[in-house]
């Protein structure tokens, strides 16, 4: 069991790699290669189905996405150009506008989300303190679980706040990633194999000042299941159901509560949602915490979440438990944030372009390719407003223009 989220890679020749395949695929749809044009004429005019779920439906060109260049994304997806994608959800200005499946996975398949569910924990912590359940995001971590300050207690450790375990900057030693989980070495193997993982989480040494270091750690996700079961008395998946899957109207939803001794569920990975509903906590975030004129997740939480709060890998940055990164499509370069989890799973936000992508995988044992399929996505909301001539432009014309040289 795997809970890995895949590293964001963004060196200058990535960005450029990305950029240009994002052109050429747009030139290739124009030459209508293979099913490209049935498939592009079914998207032009056909929306998602329309469902009992709360979304309303549109089609893609109707708000302003190019129809023929998700066309030759989905054909790549079908050809295997992606390795195993088994969902891919768009939405666009609040409707749902795409919906495909892949490799025999139904609408009605609950996929895990692994480190998503990190994401989705981070929203009931700002809930729980909108609820007055918890004081602040400044609240010392060790506050709530006392009886673990035994002899061997680093003092250093009593200034780690809920906001350090939000950023993953507690400074706790921690490694997944250098060692496969069947490696003992590997820090999650230790800590699932441990009878109690808050205590083991909080027995990690110290090895960095709380707040300076980014230090990716699914035990600091895993504490937040104690916190919310401690000042709640319900579990994560009870807490989630009362005042966020029970507003949003998602009812079929797997949220295991067995990990970890005490028992207070799997708050760093153990969710299984349906694709529609993963899209609906994405556009909760992109529209400020808001579902139908509800407010679900408070609007000032959203804010903070979504805040670069320190330097994680590559060129990504960190908030609440919410990657932010920056990149370059088609000459517009736009700020987007993403929860995203082992595999290949995403709820990527874009709000300069109001639109909300979701993506399942299987891609737990092969390379992570689902940033160029995000990408493309915001290529196509691009160029659907402006479509670009590229049949004239040669290679290195389009690497000169992707680079502004």
């Amino acid at each position: 069991m795997g809970h890995r989220t895949s590293l964001p890679h963004h060196t200058h020749q990535h960005a450029l790699r990305t950029a240009v395949s994002l052109l050429l695929l747009a030139a290739l749809a124009a030459c209508g290669a293979g099913a490209l044009p049935e498939i592009a004429s079914r998207l032009e005019l056909q929306a998602p189905p329309q469902l009992d779920d709360g979304w309303r439906v549109s089609a893609l060109s109707a708000e302003g996405i190019d129809a023929t260049a998700i066309a030759r994304l989905e054909e790549r997806i079908e050809e295997g150009a992606f390795n195993d994608i088994h969902s891919c959800l768009i939405v666009k200005n609040g409707a749902l506008v795409y919906e495909q499946y892949f490799g025999g996975i139904r609408r009605e398949t609950l996929h895990r989300l692994y480190s998503v569910t990190k994401s989705v924990t981070s929203a009931l912590i700002g809930i729980a303190i909108d609820q007055g359940y918890i004081g602040s995001v400044d609240q010392p971590v060790i506050s709530y679980f006392a009886e673990y300050m035994d002899e061997d207690w680093d003092p250093r450790k009593n200034v780690i706040t809920l906001q350090h375990l939000l950023c993953m900057t507690s400074g706790l030693q921690y490694d997944e990633n250098s060692y496969a989980y069947s490696d003992p070495r590997n820090s999650h193997t230790q800590m699932t194999a441990s009878r109690d993982w808050m205590a083991w989480a909080l027995a990690q040494p110290l090895v960095a000042e709380p707040g300076t270091r980014f230090i990716y750690s699914t035990a600091n996700s895993h504490l937040f299941s104690g916190i919310i079961h401690r000042t709640s008395g319900l579990y994560a998946n009870q807490f989630a159901e009362e005042y966020l899957f029970g507003p949003l109207g998602i009812t079929d939803y797997f949220w295991t509560i067995g990990d970890g001794y005490p028992a207070t569920g799997g708050s760093f990975g153990g969710l299984k949602l349906r694709p529609r509903d993963m899209a609906k906590f994405g556009y909760v975030y992109l529209n400020g915490g808001r579902w139908k004129g509800v407010q679900i997740v408070p609007e000032d939480w959203v804010t903070e979440s979504l805040m670069p709060r320190i330097q994680a890998w590559g060129a990504a940055c960190y908030g609440y438990q919410w990657w932010i990164q920056h990149d370059r499509v088609s000459g517009d370069e736009f700020e987007w944030f993403s929860a995203r989890g082992y595999g290949g799973q995403y709820i990527a936000l874009f709000p300069s372009l109001d639109m909300v992508v979701v993506l399942t995988c299987g891609n737990e044992q092969t390379p992570a390719q689902e940033e160029d399929v995000i990408l493309a996505i915001a290529g196509a909301a691009l160029t659907g407003k402006t479509r670009i001539d590229l049949s004239r432009c040669s290679l290195t014309d389009i690497s000169a223009w992707c680079t502004g040289d």
